[in-house]
């Protein structure tokens, strides 16, 4: 998320805001926070953004452990697709046997290279898949 918010600090204010450094030191972020923050959430869900709070992949993966849980997996999902072009997308979504060959290695490059990758520009995130021990 940090990204998205320095890039909407930039585009809406001019600069990096407070709600942004907020969001890089401590993962946290609340529309009434900072006085600009409001403008940061202009245009997403009808120009309302919530409260919410932010995890690394080990924090996530510690707090599940301590709920009981075996993680078998926490990191982002989908950051290749972040990474590339969206020329390069265009092209990959134009035939499906290019399509499941680009999901294949993506899956391998969240697992493999980026395990703790920043997941789609859309989407930022992480995913956690988990079970009951």
């Amino acid at each position: 998320m940090a990204a998205a918010w320095a890039g909407a600090s930039l585009v809406k204010t001019g600069d990096l805001s407070a709600g942004a450094h907020a969001m890089i030191e401590r993962g946290e972020w609340h529309p009434d926070q900072f006085p600009n923050n409001r403008a940061l959430a202009e245009g997403l869900t009808q120009n309302y953004f919530g409260a919410f709070k932010a995890f690394l992949p080990a924090e996530l993966t510690t707090i599940l452990e301590d709920a009981g849980l075996q993680v078998m997996r926490c990191g982002g999902l989908g950051s290749l697709a972040g990474l590339c072009s969206p020329e390069a997308l265009t092209v990959v979504l134009k035939d499906t046997n290019r399509l499941e060959t680009f999901l294949t290695i993506g899956e391998r490059f969240d697992k493999e290279i980026l395990p703790e990758g920043p997941g789609t520009r859309l989407r930022a995130g992480l995913i956690a898949v988990a079970r009951r021990l």
